[in-house]
C-alpha cells in the first residue's frame, strides 16, 4: 500500500499521485454536495407551479462547485421562517400553572390530556405550540418561594408574562379591608395567600428586564363553587399592584377568568398572548426559526 500523506511523499511520483488523489476526493464530495442541493431544491420548489409546470428546467444536474453557493443561498431565502416569542408562566406554586400548560399543550397539538393529577413543579417544564402565524415558547417555571430567584433568569429573553392566580387561595375575596387588619381562623388569613401573591407580582413587575412586557393576570380555577370572582381579583389584587409604587408603570395587560383544569378560557388567554406579543414585536422582537 503506496502511504499518501504529503510528508512521507519523497518522490515526484509520490507526490503527483497524491494531489491526484487528492483533487478526486475534493471532486468527489463537491458532486455529492451538488446532488444533496438538488434532492433538498425538489423537496422546496415541487409543489410550485413552474416546477410542475416544467421540472427538468428548474431541476439542474450539471451544477458546478461555482454553482453551489448560489443554489444554497436560493434554498435558505426559500425555506419559510416563523417568529418565535418566548412566554413565561409564573405564579405560586399550586396555582395551576403546570395544569394550564398541559391544556394549551392539549388544544393546540396531538398531547393527549394528562390521566394523572400534576406534580409541583421543580425546576421548569417547557413547550412550544405551532400557531399559524408564529411559534409560542411557554416556559413553566417553579413557584414555590425557594425557586422563584430563578425567574429573573428568563426576564431578558421573554416576550409576554402570564400570572396564574388560584382563585381559591386569596380567602374569602374581602380585598377592600386592609391586610394588615387580617383575622386568623384556624391558624390562616381570611385572605389565604392575597398578599404573598402581591408581593410576587410587584417583583416581577419592579425588575427592570421586565418593563413594557405584556401582562396577562389569569385567575384560575373559576369551575370551583368556592373561587373568588374575576373582577374582585382584577380591583383587589391587580389594581393595588398597577398603584403601588412597585408596580412597573403602565403596560399592556389584562386579567381573564380561566380553569386550567377544564380548559374553560385557555384558547382566549393564548390568543390575547399572539396579539399582543406581534403588538409589541418593535419592543422586543422574536427569534426567527
Amino acid at each position: 500500500m503506496v502511504d499518501l500523506s504529503l510528508e512521507n511523499c519523497t518522490g515526484d511520483a509520490n507526490r503527483k499521485l497524491y494531489y491526484k488523489r487528492r483533487s478526486q476526493i475534493k471532486a468527489n464530495m463537491e458532486e455529492c454536495l451538488i446532488d444533496l442541493l438538488n434532492v433538498l431544491y425538489v423537496l422546496v420548489f415541487r409543489d410550485s407551479p413552474a416546477f410542475v409546470a416544467s421540472p427538468s428546467s428548474h431541476l439542474s444536474r450539471y451544477l458546478t462547485s461555482s454553482d453551489v453557493g448560489t443554489k444554497f443561498g436560493m434554498l435558505q431565502s426559500s425555506t419559510p421562517c416563523k417568529a418565535e416569542y418566548s412566554i413565561l408562566l409564573l405564579g405560586l406554586d399550586n396555582a395551576g400553572k403546570t395544569t394550564l400548560l398541559s391544556s394549551i399543550k392539549t388544544l393546540y397539538s396531538s398531547t393527549p390530556a394528562p390521566s394523572k393529577p400534576t406534580v409541583p413543579t421543580v425546576g421548569q417544564n417547557v413547550s412550544t405550540i405551532d400557531l399559524s402565524d408564529m411559534y409560542l415558547k411557554i416556559w413553566d417555571v417553579g413557584g414555590q418561594h425557594a425557586l422563584r430567584s430563578m425567574w429573573t433568569n428568563y426576564y431578558s429573553v421573554c416576550h409576554a408574562i402570564v400570572f396564574v392566580v388560584d382563585g381559591c387561595d386569596v380567602g374569602d375575596g374581602d380585598f377592600a379591608s386592609p391586610v394588615e387588619n387580617t383575622s386568623a381562623m384556624n391558624g390562616h388569613s381570611h385572605v389565604g395567600r392575597l398578599e404573598e401573591c402581591r408581593k410576587t407580582l410587584e417583583e416581577v413587575l419592579s425588575h427592570p428586564s421586565t418593563a413594557s412586557i405584556p401582562l396577562l393576570v389569569l385567575a384560575n380555577k373559576q369551575d370551583r363553587e368556592d373561587c373568588v370572582e374575576t373582577v374582585r381579583i382584577k380591583e383587589g389584587l391587580v389594581r393595588r399592584v398597577f398603584e403601588g409604587e412597585r408596580g412597573g408603570g403602565v403596560r399592556d395587560s389584562r386579567v381573564l377568568p380561566v380553569s386550567a383544569l377544564k380548559g374553560d378560557g385557555v384558547k382566549e388567554a393564548v390568543e390575547w398572548v399572539r396579539t399582543r406579543v406581534k403588538w409589541n414585536r418593535e419592543g422586543r422582537e422574536p427569534v426567527m426559526r
